[in-house]
């Protein structure tokens, strides 16, 4: 459902679903398997985030992800090293 009512580019999101919309609920069942401090993965690349890895994938269609990028045309950056990062780990 959430998805239907993403906003076209230019367009301002608008919640008519009623009701408000937690990401806590949307991932509720799902377990953050690995989490790491890092930074935003576009300009200005900000650190100060904490990164959680989801323990299963959550999947999209093709027509999802087109959505998507054509949102939000460079949301990512190349993997980087872990460098000095601590990766904590949960079972």
């Amino acid at each position: 459902k959430i998805w239907s009512l993403i906003p076209k580019d230019g367009e301002t999101a608008k919640n008519t679903m009623g009701q408000a919309i937690s990401a806590e609920k949307l991932l509720a069942e799902r377990i953050a398997r690995y989490q790491y401090h890092g930074s935003l993965t576009t300009p200005p690349c900000t650190e100060g985030v904490l990164w959680l890895v989801l323990d299963e994938p959550i999947h999209l269609s093709s027509s999802q992800i087109g959505t998507f990028r054509n949102l939000f045309h460079a949301n990512a950056r190349p993997v980087q090293e872990c460098n000095s990062r601590f990766i904590l780990t949960s079972k």
